[in-house]
């Protein structure tokens, strides 16, 4: 997200946890950003949190899928991004393969059940996904 700000979006939000909101808002001072970023909160299923974020063109997701022994994390990721996500929205998230791909794939069968995915990869670092996702056209049209 600093990246994005620094290269000129037009408003960028960064969320996380809300123990993590001092360092973020640290980095964005850091990186003079502070213009076009705003922090908040987004516990993954809050409802509360994810009612006070604006409507999003873009979201970017990093290093957000990691082994915790329970399928409750990511299945609250997929979600909290579905009820984020509009018709218009993209999101780009990265993936690196690190401990059981059998236990990051309750996310994905998650994200598959209502988002199209594109798949990009790079030669050199086939661990390294970046995965595209929009709302597939029955979920845009409300089915």
């Amino acid at each position: 997200g600093i990246v994005a700000a620094k290269l000129g979006a037009k408003e960028v939000v960064l969320t996380d946890l809300p123990t993590e909101l001092p360092l973020i808002s640290t980095n964005v001072d850091m990186n003079n950003v502070s213009s076009n970023t705003t922090v908040l909160p987004c516990s993954w299923g809050d409802a509360a949190h994810m009612a006070a974020l604006p409507t999003l063109d873009v979201i970017l997701v990093s290093d957000c899928i990691y082994t915790r022994n329970t399928d409750v994390l990511p299945l609250l990721l997929a979600s909290t991004l579905r009820t984020l996500a509009t018709p218009t929205t993209h999101i780009y998230m990265s993936y690196c393969y690190r401990e059981n791909l059998m236990h990051d794939a309750v996310f994905f069968d998650a994200m598959d059940e209502h988002f199209d995915t594109t798949t990009h990869t790079h030669p050199d670092y086939p661990e390294v996904w970046l995965l595209e996702y929009t709302l597939k056209s029955e979920v845009r049209r409300g089915g």
